[in-house]
């Protein structure tokens, strides 16, 4: 276990120098179970240009990650999620600091649980948040796809 500490700090280490210069967006993963990881995501994602990829965690962690400049991505979990995490999490959440994604094969948002995900599901994760948040689907679109472009420089 201490191995494995050790290598993911040298890794985060290395990449917080590579986002820090500017040469490439940070994308962290934070596992709600995982305060060590917790912790080395904040120490080394101090970068204003950083995406929590897959994020499960709670409403005040991902404003947490919000504050420091990140972006939190969001996927299929919000589509079925029956714990109410992601209805807190969302609610909170600034459209301006939202971002989707597929993590394909897995996630899968509803209606096609159970199927293999594909990046053409991910409007139904922008359709559940834009219900969610009672808006119009078309700003989830604008303001998250320029989330992206600013993440990725393109």
């Amino acid at each position: 276990m201490l191995y494995y500490i050790a290598m993911e700090k040298r890794l985060y280490r290395s990449r917080k120098n590579k986002v820090l210069s500017g040469i490439l967006g940070g994308i962290g993963e934070y596992y709600a179970a995982d305060p060590l990881g917790y912790r080395i995501l904040f120490y080394f994602l101090g970068s204003p240009n950083f995406e929590i990829h897959c994020f499960t965690g709670d409403a005040p962690t991902a404003m947490e990650f919000v504050k420091r400049g990140g972006l939190v991505a969001l996927n299929g979990i919000i589509t079925f999620d029956k714990t109410g995490r992601s209805d807190k999490v969302v609610k909170n959440l600034p459209l301006e600091s939202t971002i989707f994604e597929t993590d394909a094969p897995f996630l899968t948002p509803l209606p096609h649980r159970g199927k293999r995900n594909e990046p053409s599901y991910v409007r139904f994760v922008a359709e559940k948040l834009a219900q969610m948040k009672g808006i119009d689907i078309s700003k989830v679109e604008e303001v998250t796809t320029a989330n992206a472009r600013r993440l990725f420089r393109i």
